[in-house]
């Protein structure tokens, strides 16, 4: 049975490619218009889209198929992931150029990348900042529930900002993937870090394209690698490098710097720590182990060493 059906867009070239839903079953849908006739609501953040109109948008859909609130959002930008916070907050990212409106601002100058913050109600940005050191794209977002910000993606930037990263310099010149985590306010931020191998047998690199935050706080990051040297953890599922194409990854990262991969191009976690992917070519839903051990059964010390090491504790390649 369908419960609401509807066109969504303007005069010009809509895309949506991104679409959250919050606990009352409102829907939130991200994508990029040029359409100057795009449909907004009064009162909506950015009701305007002037010149050459080629931007992002944000529309509210409500649990009954209502409009609750539709906005542009600013600037040159393709917003490619959108996620939903507890108090109904949307956080975007993708793509920019020029003209991004900045509110509390961890990055002025366009670079390739942004993240944007909007109120719940739609009316005002809490942030919006550019992102990465040029040739980077946000292809996945997730928020924890402080309301901090993780964006993945990929970069070819070798002045990509970077804070206590794992991986800190760039491997492969046209792609490795990144992730970072921005501070609740968006004005700084937490870690940043490169993710990816050294020599892929194909142009594609490795693209980081999904991201989840599980209720202890670890980071599960899907996407795929042409990378036979992409970073490994010893207890792998699979180790093994099929060089025909790109393999898919997941990873997960303990919340204070410990890092775990398995993948592809989504990834959820749930809330009993089960691990499920969605492949892109196949539309496969494939779960995952939870863990390949507990954290629970390690002493507080063998914890914190493994933590602040940030080490790879599981990696998984997918066929």
């Amino acid at each position: 049975m369908i419960l609401y059906s509807t066109y969504l867009g303007g005069s010009g070239f809509d895309t949506g490619r991104a679409i959250a839903v919050d606990s009352a079953g409102n829907a939130y849908v991200t994508g990029s218009t040029n359409s100057a006739d795009f449909p907004t609501t009064p009162g909506a953040f950015n009701t305007t889209c002037t010149g050459f109109c080629n931007t992002s948008f944000v529309t509210k859909v409500l649990a009954d198929g209502g409009l609750g609130y539709s906005t542009f959002m600013g600037g040159v930008t393709g917003a490619w992931a959108i996620v939903v916070d507890s108090a109904g907050a949307a956080y975007i990212t993708g793509g920019a150029g020029s003209g991004l409106p900045l509110v509390n601002a961890f990055q002025s100058v366009p670079a390739g990348g942004f993240a944007q913050k909007l109120k719940p109600d739609g009316t005002a940005l809490d942030y919006s900042t550019y992102r990465g050191g040029g040739g980077d794209w946000g292809r996945g977002i997730a928020v924890d529930t402080s309301g901090s910000a993780y964006v993945v993606g990929s970069t070819s930037a070798m002045n990509f900002p970077l804070k206590n990263a794992l991986q800190s310099s760039l491997l492969y010149p046209l792609s490795n993937a990144f992730i970072t985590k921005f501070s609740p306010d968006g004005a700084s931020l937490a870690f940043s870090t490169y993710l990816g191998g050294t020599s892929p047998f194909n142009s594609a690199g490795d693209v980081a394209t999904g991201v989840a935050i599980d209720p202890l706080g670890n980071i599960h990051i899907t996407g795929t690698s042409s990378s036979c040297e992409f970073p490994l953890s010893l207890n792998a599922f699979n180790t093994d490098c099929g060089r025909i194409s790109t393999d898919p990854e997941v990873f997960r990262r303990h919340p204070e710097l410990g890092w775990q991969p398995d993948s592809v191009f989504h990834v959820h976690a749930e809330r009993t720590g089960g691990i499920f992917t969605r492949n892109r070519s196949r539309q496969e839903r494939q779960q995952l182990r939870p863990r390949h051990y507990d954290f629970e059964q390690l002493s507080s010390a063998e914890s914190h060493r493994n933590i602040t090491a940030g080490v790879i504790e599981w990696f998984r390649h997918r066929t």
